[in-house]
């Protein structure tokens, strides 16, 4: 009896799992069958170059997409014939829905990207830049304002999929929509407007504080920067997550058709990217009849209403913001007043205000210029691209072998030739962003710290993974050890040159390497030596190219120069934009001299701070700060601090050898340099361990070093007539900030007017860009090229003949600049020149209550009672 109750029992459940598990297959079979029976239909389309019109229907469901698909760019952008685009598509939607039966078409509508790189990247800037006048700002803002309102107010649910890169205006058309939904690939999503010098012009100042919460809000907008997909979905910026690509399938047959054409297409047999690309969508419309449209889209919120509670965070977010800007931006304070004033106003009045603010920004001096900026950066990329498009207009082509053209499907391998600080951190900089590295050095110790430098410098991302990296990665002192690795397999390899400033070590080292095979690429660091002198009387000329980082960490210099010779192939010149690209830096294309810009223009800049220092002019503290007050990012004996003194003195001399201003006042600052050195002066420690240069650090503060004061008197009784002893002959009378500020800038773009005169191919836009990204000079006048147009050149020759005759007698004033100050309308930067206005930031900022509310008052009672208690307590 037992075992017959058993086994009919064990046979029961045997049969109703079996029947589970197979009705669960054909439910999972069912389903994949039906993910492939996506219908969709072209619809007619006011707007094919920009957009594509789909309709989509899974089971009974059916939506309109909304496909942002620019044919003309890469990326999705918001410029004129977008927008203009789009108000159509919505009136016609509206339009439509008027004339439809009583049960809408469609379930929702959902906006979605078909290009893998961007959902939208934003408004047009270049766009941006023409406006007139202000009416004409406020008036852009406010019909876009009007058009992204209409997306909200639509009668039916509405979805926005980021499959990418969303930005500005595409994260405001977003916040627009009813449900937000990306990949969990995006990498980047936020309003960096603020960046721009402007504020968010299309709602984004209004709705995501209200979606949100105020104080998120705040800490996501006023830095400018971007989140990924999880930190966005954790903040409340989006929804959901997908796990896949929400790309809107972009190899339907129909997407290739610009005519106003319905065409259906059903997707029938399974491919390698159809379900990835469309589960998405099934997914959407499945659920989508659960969906309405949200009665209330924000959330009740009741911080931030009282006037404490706003007092109190406006002024802590200003404090910090002081410490970080120090007042030099506009934008940041303009956009923290805003957001104050929006969210104590009505819907419909915060969005004027918000207009208002845009066009009181858009139509600043320093809007135009952080702009051009950022729209520089393409164009040097652009410039860098042409330069090397072919061999063919280069003189000397009939020297390049034709066997050594580089194979370009290989994946690129660098040597890192010279393991010291520099090349240490460019090695783990490559090695961070996906690059094959090998490190080389004479000196066995130098490799040790370098190895322990590489794995501190990966901090949080020492992961398993990245420690196998590191392991598998080759550190030796055997250069032909190091050379049969780089040249594995169908690699293209590249030599990045990083040694000891010694022309004649760098021309042995090289020859060797050349020697070894002959598809090796050498990119030298050099920061000073000219490159066709290290390749001159070589028969490998044509593989030598300069790449000059400036900083080796963090990319905390987002540029490089590229110095081709004229023999330099355009092999070599694309192997280095690729690795410029890999490491995420604006490659800058210059000509071949001493220092090259940044070099060269900071020499003379060091050069003349040390005058004004030595001479008794100003004292390090004066001279820091009044070029920070001016804009500069840091003073030059700051950045001279964290240079390095040693390093400072070795391209010091270089700079003064090349240059000939041998027994000049150029002199002075390596003079002081090395007599620093002497009294065990080095610099900034570079881990932040107690030392001294020009400064003295310790417990992480800083102060001027008292000690300089005395070298600078010993430098100074060296360069007396041999007749005295009388330290004040050499002594230049004392600057006031405004004169130190003139002829530390003023020095530079003299400096900047002679190299444009010797290298006609190194233009304003590429030295301002050079100069803001790699030593932080003036970014908010555009550049220092920028500053001197605010100016005018005439007056900037007259004040350099007036400083000449104070005492700075060897000062020579470029004949370019003197010629072109001849004409009053010349303008360096005439793109930044044009509708500028002068703005303080005291006339944008200073935000405060208009009135006190019944909570406020109950709160100021409330805290006055209690402070009053307690101090009768105390007494």
């Amino acid at each position: 009896f037992f075992f017959q109750f058993f086994f009919q029992f064990f046979q029961f459940f045997f049969e109703f799992f079996f029947f589970l598990f197979h009705r669960m297959g054909d439910e999972q079979q069912k389903e994949q069958q039906q993910l492939h029976n996506l219908e969709y239909t072209s619809m007619e389309n006011p707007c094919p170059q920009r957009f594509d019109l789909v309709e989509v229907k899974f089971q009974k469901n059916c939506a309109l997409a909304i496909v942002f698909n620019n044919k003309e760019k890469k990326v999705n952008i918001m410029d004129k014939a977008t927008l203009e685009g789009l108000k159509d598509i919505i009136t016609h939607l509206q339009e439509m829905l008027q004339t439809a039966s009583p049960q809408p078409p469609y379930q929702g509508v959902f906006f979605c990207s078909a290009k893998e790189a961007s959902f939208c990247h934003g408004a047009d800037i270049k766009m941006q830049g023409e406006f007139k006048d202000w009416d004409e700002c406020f008036g852009a803002s406010e019909s876009i304002k009007k058009l992204f309102q209409a997306i909200e107010d639509f009668p039916l649910p509405t979805f926005c999929f980021m499959n990418a890169v969303t930005l500005g205006g595409g994260l405001e058309l977003a916040l627009a929509c009813d449900y937000r939904y990306c990949s969990n690939t995006v990498t980047a999503i936020g309003l960096p407007e603020v960046k721009l010098g402007i504020v968010p012009g299309a709602g984004g100042c209004v709705r995501l504080p209200r979606l949100i919460g105020f104080v998120s809000a705040i800490k996501f907008m006023l830095g400018g920067e971007t989140v990924k997909a999880s930190k966005a979905k954790k903040i409340g910026i989006v929804d959901k997550v997908f796990s896949e690509s929400v790309t809107f399938p972009a190899n339907l047959p129909f997407f290739s058709n610009n005519n106003n054409e319905k065409k259906e297409f059903k997707v029938e047999d399974a491919t390698a990217n159809g379900p990835a690309h469309v589960s998405w969508i099934k997914s959407a419309l499945k659920n989508m009849k659960h969906c309405k449209k949200p009665a209330h889209k924000y959330p009740s919120c009741l911080l931030l209403r009282t006037w404490p509670e706003q007092q109190l965070v406006y002024t802590m977010t200003l404090n910090t913001m002081d410490k970080v800007v120090k007042r030099q931006f506009y934008s940041p304070y303009k956009l923290l007043t805003l957001l104050f004033e929006c969210w104590n106003a009505s819907y419909t009045e915060a969005f004027k205000m918000e207009s208002a603010a845009y066009a009181d920004l858009a139509m600043t001096r320093q809007s135009r210029a952080l702009q051009a900026l950022f729209l520089n950066k393409s164009k040097l990329k652009t410039l860098a691209q042409e330069t090397f498009l072919n061999d063919d207009e280069k003189p000397n082509t009939d020297t390049v072998p034709s066997t050594e053209k580089a194979d370009n499907t290989g994946p690129l391998r660098v040597l890192v030739a010279g393991a010291g600080y520099m090349g240490t951190g460019l090695g783990q900089n490559m090695m961070e962003n996906g690059v094959d590295v090998v490190f080389y050095d004479v000196n066995e110790a130098s490799l040790l710290s370098s190895k322990h430098r590489v794995k501190s410098l990966f901090k949080k991302k020492l992961d398993a993974k990245t420690k196998g990296v590191i392991e598998d990665t080759l550190f030796s002192t055997d250069l032909t050890e190091c050379l049969t690795r780089l040249c594995e397999g169908n690699a293209r390899p590249l030599v990045l040159e990083a040694i000891i400033e010694d022309i004649d070590i760098k021309k042995k080292l090289m020859a060797e390497i050349f020697e070894f095979d002959e598809r090796i690429i050498i990119a030298t660091n050099t920061s000073s030596i000219p490159i066709h002198s290290i390749g001159e009387n070589s028969k490998y000329a044509h593989r030598l190219i300069g790449l000059h980082y400036f900083h080796p960490e963090h990319n905390l210099t987002p540029i490089v120069e590229i110095i081709p010779t004229e023999q330099t192939s355009s092999d070599a010149g694309n192997l280095v934009l690729e690795l410029a690209d890999k490491t995420k830096k604006v490659p800058a294309v210059v000509g071949d001299g001493p220092g090259f810009v940044v070099n060269r223009l900071g020499f003379y800049w060091y050069g003349i701070a040390g005058v004004l220092l030595t001479r008794g002019a100003a004292s390090i503290a004066a001279i820091d700060r009044a070029m920070e007050e001016a804009g500069c990012i840091a003073g030059p004996f700051a950045i001279l601090d964290s240079i390095q003194l040693t390093t400072v003195a070795k391209v010091a001399v270089s700079m003064i050898s090349l240059l000939e201003l041998e027994n000049t006042q150029s002199t002075d600052l390596l003079h002081l340099v090395n007599e620093m050195i002497k009294g065990g002066c080095t610099g900034k420690n570079p881990v932040g361990k107690p030392s001294k240069g020009f400064y003295t650090y310790e417990n992480k503060s800083s102060k001027p070093n008292p000690e300089v004061k005395s070298m600078a008197h010993v430098v100074r009784a060296r360069n007396n007539p041999k007749d005295t002893d009388d330290i004040t002959v050499q002594r230049l009378p004392q600057f006031s900030q405004e004169e130190i500020t003139e002829v530390l800038l003023f020095t530079v773009v003299n400096e900047a007017c002679e190299i444009i005169g010797e290298f006609p191919s190194v233009t304003a836009e590429i030295i301002d860009m050079l100069m803001v990204l790699a030593m932080g000079m003036v970014p908010k006048e555009g550049g220092v090229l920028a500053y001197a147009d605010t100016h005018g050149l005439s007056y900037i020759v007259e004040r350099l003949r007036y400083y000449k005759s104070l005492g700075l007698s060897e000062m020579e004033i470029s004949p370019l600049l003197v010629e072109l100050a001849k004409d009053p309308t010349f303008k360096f930067r005439p793109e930044i020149a044009i509708s500028g206005r002068s703005v303080k930031v005291d006339d944008i900022s200073g935000w405060c209550p208009s009135s006190l509310g019944i909570a406020d008052a109950a709160v100021a009672a409330i805290l006055s009672t209690g402070v009053a208690w307690f101090t009768m307590s105390r007494l």
